[in-house]
């Protein structure tokens, strides 16, 4: 009889201190991730609020290029950014990338200092580069394995872009393709022309 009533009382006492174990946990708030953490800090450099607004201070990242390089958003500081989202299987990106590569060359032939980052949150590394062969894109493409980046930028659909001007701060985004025209205005006005 002892034995069942120290096994009962022993159960018991698992169950109760899990369910005070959940408890608690619900009752703490939960930690941002450091990808998303940038949200809500302010950059205090620039007293610039980091967030994805017009007006704001990009959020940094770090990712991988297909070529194995390590790339931060910091590392461009004073130059006009064009950060664009896509895959391979993505009808719009297919559409507005051979225009991205145009501008891209136009802006390194006349020596000035766009830089263009493609980030893939779908496809593996040797897929995009591949890709980025076939077709001749030369501009930086970034992998972004874990999506980490993509939810950082609170990328909803493909293609999307963000502008970046030489301080740091979104100019603009857009979800969708760019039309040539509409591209080249956007970096006129991001690079200060």
């Amino acid at each position: 009889m002892t034995s069942k009533l120290l096994m009962r009382s022993i159960i018991i006492a698992v169950v109760v201190g899990t369910l005070v174990f959940i408890t608690l946990g619900l009752l703490q708030p939960a930690q941002p991730s450091s990808a998303l953490e940038s949200h809500s800090i302010n950059d205090k450099q620039a007293g610039v609020q980091v967030g994805l607004a017009k007006g704001n201070a990009a959020p940094n990242f770090t990712l991988t290029t297909t070529t194995g390089q390590k790339v931060s958003l910091s590392d461009y500081r004073g130059k006009p950014i064009m950060l664009n989202f896509w895959m391979i299987n993505c009808e719009g990106c297919k559409y507005e990338m051979p225009e991205m590569q145009k501008i891209y060359d136009e802006q390194r032939a006349a020596h000035k200092d766009l830089v263009m980052l493609g980030i893939d949150p779908a496809d593996s590394s040797t897929e995009s580069k591949q890709f980025a062969q076939q077709h001749h894109f030369t501009y930086p493409m970034l992998v972004d394995i874990q999506s980490s980046v993509e939810q950082l930028y609170a990328v909803r659909g493909l293609p999307t872009s963000y502008f970046i001007d030489r301080k740091g701060i979104i100019y603009t985004s857009n979800e969708g393709a760019y039309a040539e025209s509409a591209l080249q205005q956007v970096i006129k006005q991001i690079s200060g022309q």
